[in-house]
C-alpha cells in the first residue's frame, strides 16, 4: 500500500482534500511539515497493511482546522481515522448519568440522559 494514495483516499472518504490541511507530523506537536513535503516523503512510502512488520508511526497525523487523521489499527490491519473536533450546540442540555445500569447496553451521554427536560440548559456560558 503505497502511503500517499492511501492517505488522499482517507481525506476524500472524510470529505477533506490536501488543500485543506495545514500540517503533518506527530500527535504532540513536536515534529512538524507541511502538505506538501509530506506528499514528497510519502509518494515513496509503500507497506504492508496486514504487516506486523512494517509499521507507519502511530503518532502520525493529518491536520486540519477543525478536523484531524490519526493512525488506527483495527484487527492487524492499519488505516486512518478521521476526527472532527465535538461542537457544541448553544449552551447545550444539562446532564447527570454517567454510567450505564445494564451491561447490555452501549452507554452514551444521549442515551443515558434523555430530553426529559429539554428548557434545562448547560451552566455553560453560550
Amino acid at each position: 500500500m503505497n502511503l500517499l494514495t492511501e492517505t488522499v483516499k482517507a481525506l476524500q472518504a472524510g470529505g477533506k482534500s490536501p488543500a485543506a490541511v495545514r500540517w503533518v507530523g506527530s500527535r504532540d506537536g513536536t515534529y512538524a511539515m507541511s502538505w506538501e513535503s509530506f506528499a514528497e516523503l510519502a509518494k515513496d512510502t509503500t507497506y504492508h497493511r496486514f504487516s506486523g512488520n512494517e509499521l507507519v508511526a502511530r503518532d502520525l497525523v493529518i491536520v486540519g482546522d477543525i478536523w484531524w487523521m490519526e493512525r488506527i489499527d483495527v484487527g492487524g490491519v492499519q488505516s486512518w481515522d478521521v476526527k472532527q473536533y465535538p461542537r457544541r450546540r448553544g449552551r447545550g442540555m444539562h446532564f447527570d448519568r454517567l454510567l450505564a445500569t445494564k451491561s447490555n447496553s452501549v452507554p452514551t451521554v444521549r442515551r443515558l440522559n434523555p430530553k426529559l427536560h429539554p428548557d434545562e440548559e448547560s451552566d455553560l456560558e453560550a
